[in-house]
């Protein structure tokens, strides 16, 4: 039902907008912004519209932000990126945009619903993420508010479970040629922008002085949650949240989930190093970290997700040069982003994956793609299990049968696709 502080400046179920679009209920409410459930009238195809908060409208940096969430959203074109399709102003000039529309729900509902994930779904969810981020990044994009909300679940066209990764609102880009898109009347040096629980360090300190690996931190945070249920730092007041992140060890995954494999717990401390420069640098390196203990086909989805970077300009390296690096860092001391008690059993079990993906790389530009990626996922499994029988013992990757069965299915109720 729509809300009487709305109803005379949001248009109402029934209102058409533009000429092309007809409004139906709200289906999600945020701090800038209200999503409706929509209709193109020509196309006959449901929509999202999303319109900015009538409060805020007048407002330089909210309307400026909200239209940077458009902007950088539409610049994408990754699956796993939210699809933007018009933008415009109402008659009475409220801001709006017009999205996809999705059915399923957002990842923290899946939390609240179902608990912890199996690892061979969560690893699922974060390298679709990452291929959403691997374009952005490239693109000089930080979402810089990677959260559970943000991540939502629908269901592909071969009926898997589908990631969609929404709201750039806060996102850092390149302004395009001749604006600004983020100076100092948008954004404050000092001012932290975003979901503290899920903020590095750095941007709890100040939210310019990001770069893709914040988001790098964040989606540690992520996977962390979604393997525990649980973030890896709590507290009862904001303040308290802050000095932990600054200075404190993160709970340990391996003490809340011991089933975790030693590889991906060392990801994991990777990404929450509280110096940028000891967690991975891309999501490529992340990729590849976590490929060996997802489905089947998370190999070649790595693989993918490094040629996509390199593809928009990016410089993200081959998976040789992935490989070198994780061998490099194996042999660092304390603090230089690897745990001594995992180094090892990364660079076992990844550095010889790696050279798998380098082989799917070689088998994809040849054009026999199926055929590679089956033998990969085979292969993927025995360089795990060798690999991890010098380090500990620790269960191989899930069979594909496994794998199926534990992911979650999707709701058939519609949800908003874009948490405000």
């Amino acid at each position: 039902m729509q809300e009487p502080a709305l109803e005379s400046a949001v248009p109402g179920p029934g209102s058409v907008i533009a000429g092309r679009f007809r409004v139906g209920e709200v289906v999600g409410r945020g701090g800038m912004g209200v999503v409706a459930a929509g209709r193109h009238l020509q196309l006959q195809a449901p929509v999202a519209i999303k319109f900015l908060l009538p409060e805020l409208a007048k407002s330089p940096e909210p309307l400026a932000r909200f239209l940077r969430e458009a902007r950088a959203a539409a610049r994408l074109r990754s699956e796993h990126a939210t699809r933007i399709f018009d933008v415009g102003s109402t008659d009475d000039g409220l801001p709006f945009f017009v999205m996809e529309y999705l059915e399923g729900r957002s990842l923290d509902r899946v939390l609240e619903e179902d608990g912890p994930l199996p690892v061979a779904v969560a690893i699922d969810y974060m390298l679709q993420t990452c291929e959403a981020l691997a374009e952005a990044h490239a693109a000089g994009i930080v979402h810089r508010d990677l959260k559970p909300a943000n991540l939502f679940v629908t269901t592909g066209p071969d009926g898997t479970p589908f990631i969609k990764v929404l709201d750039f609102g806060i996102s850092k880009a390149p302004a395009p040629e001749g604006e600004l898109l983020e100076g100092a009347s948008l954004t404050a040096p000092n001012e932290p922008l975003g979901s503290p629980q899920y903020m590095a360090p750095e941007q709890l300190k100040s939210s310019r002085t990001v770069d893709a690996r914040s988001d790098i931190w964040s989606l540690g945070v992520l996977l962390f949650e979604l393997l525990t249920g649980r973030t890896p730092f709590s507290a009862e007041s904001v303040p308290h949240l802050y000095a932990l992140i600054l200075s404190a060890p993160p709970l340990a995954l391996s003490d809340v989930r011991p089933d975790v494999p030693r590889p991906v717990v060392a990801a994991v401390n990777a990404c929450l190093e509280k110096a940028r420069d000891g967690r991975p640098p891309h999501v490529a390196a992340l990729a590849a970290l976590l490929a060996p203990y997802g489905p089947p086909g998370s190999a070649a989805r790595a693989e993918r997700i490094a040629r996509m970077a390199r593809a928009q300009g990016a410089g993200a390296p081959s998976a040789r040069r992935v490989a070198s690096e994780l061998e490099l860092a194996a042999t660092q001391p304390l603090g230089s982003g690897w745990r001594p008690a995992t180094r090892g059993a990364v660079a076992a079990s990844i550095g010889m994956g790696l050279l798998v993906l380098a082989a799917v790389g070689y088998r994809l530009a040849r054009g026999d793609a199926p055929a590679a990626t089956a033998r990969t996922d085979a292969a993927m499994a025995g360089v795990s299990a060798t690999g991890m029988a010098k380090a500990a013992p620790t269960a191989a990757p899930p069979a594909a049968t496994a794998a199926t069965a534990a992911m979650p299915a999707s709701t058939t109720s519609p949800q908003a696709s874009a948490p405000t």
